[in-house]
């Protein structure tokens, strides 16, 4: 329970290198190559210990520059579960304390996972949204007005909107580029879209590692579910927009606005990022035909990116979502050779029992 000792700033690499692995089944399934990048393995379990844990690290650093050494850190995060687990889990490494504030929409299988790890996790606000602003202006405020003392530094830890998180995102390209087999470029990615770091880190770290004029060659299918497509809402109104609330069983991609950059990106490579937003149901779907696939269980929020490899795309229709969307006009044979890399984003929101229950709800 709690921090764990003080391990000094030699901890500077929160996260994994995580396996890029061909799939027989999946490719079998999709009708083209399919390589999954297992971030489900990660040491919280998602993708997050990569943005998370890289702006945690490169923050302990500074405070430790600026105050010759003397300071401590301690991090506050918002979050609808996974990020808090990357803040909480990376805290522990670095031996300094994290304070983290879920919304209510948070479900007590996650909030449970956090305080195993995590000795101060508080619960506030409808979504994520005002689950950060009582972070920023009651907490924060708090803190930093003298309830701690001056050596401690307070870091406010983003779930997804910094440059920092970007840059750690953007590592995934960087070990797919080594781990695909010689020769095989990545002719498009899948991912989950909440907030948009995971998009924001793809984007950036192809243009770092391949160039820009790869980056515009290559799709990143951004996927939401109904409910919390707060990218897809923009892109339609043509400007950056807030959604109402979020109804979506998906919470861990519940942001009401997606970040800036995320729909810039969308701006400047219009023809590179492709949105699309599925049902809960397709997601749920996904989650159960993924386990039986490859025996690894994953949360809604990352059933979402999966979900086009496993939905058709309409009720009439022979042909999945994934090929609609991002090899319309192929032959089969040209899309037979297609690369495609899904990031299993993972998430620890999901058990069995969970599992059992969107079954039921969803008739999958």
């Amino acid at each position: 329970m709690g921090s764990a000792p003080p391990n000094s700033l030699q901890f500077t690499k929160p996260w994994i290198e995580t396996p890029c692995l061909y799939s027989a089944a999946l490719s079998k399934t999709a009708g083209c190559n399919i390589f999954l990048k297992l971030e489900n393995h990660q040491p919280s379990g998602s993708f997050k210990s990569r943005g998370i844990g890289n702006l945690m690290v490169r923050a302990a650093a500074k405070a430790s520059e600026l105050s010759g050494g003397q300071a401590s850190v301690h991090f506050y995060c918002s979050s609808g579960g996974n990020a808090g687990l990357a803040c909480a889990t990376a805290a522990r490494g670095l031996g300094s304390p994290a304070t983290i504030v879920v919304p209510t929409s948070t479900s007590p299988y996650m909030i449970a996972k956090l305080r195993e790890i995590c000795d101060d996790v508080r619960v506030h606000g409808a979504n994520w949204a005002a689950a950060d602003q009582y972070l920023r202006e009651e907490v924060m405020t708090k803190t930093v007005s003298g309830v701690v003392p001056e050596v401690v530094t307070p870091v406010y830890v983003p779930p997804f909107d910094h440059p920092d998180i970007w840059d750690g995102a953007a590592s995934l390209v960087e070990e797919v580029s080594r781990q695909l087999p010689a020769g095989v470029h990545p002719d498009a990615f899948v991912c989950s879209v909440g907030g948009g770091g995971l998009l924001c880190g793809l984007m950036q770290g192809m243009e770092q590692v391949y160039g820009k004029e790869a980056a515009h060659a290559t799709k990143m299918l951004a996927v939401e579910t109904a409910g919390a497509e707060s990218l897809m809402a923009s892109v339609e109104a043509g400007k950056l927009v807030t959604l109402p609330g979020i109804s979506s069983i998906a919470t861990s991609l519940g942001c009401i606005r997606v970040a800036e950059q995320a729909y810039q990106w969308y701006r400047q490579r219009p023809k590179a990022v492709v949105p699309v937003v599925v049902s809960d149901a397709a997601a749920v779907d996904a989650i159960v035909h993924f386990l039986d696939d490859t025996r690894m269980l994953v949360e809604p929020a990352c059933g979402a990116a999966l979900a086009p490899l496993y939905t058709k795309a309409s009720p009439e229709s022979d042909v999945s979502l994934l090929r609609q969307s991002l090899g319309a006009g192929m032959s089969d044979v040209a899309w037979a050779e297609h690369n495609v890399v899904m990031v299993v984003c993972g998430g620890s929101n999901i058990s069995l029992d969970i599992l059992a229950g969107f079954r039921e709800r969803f008739g999958v």
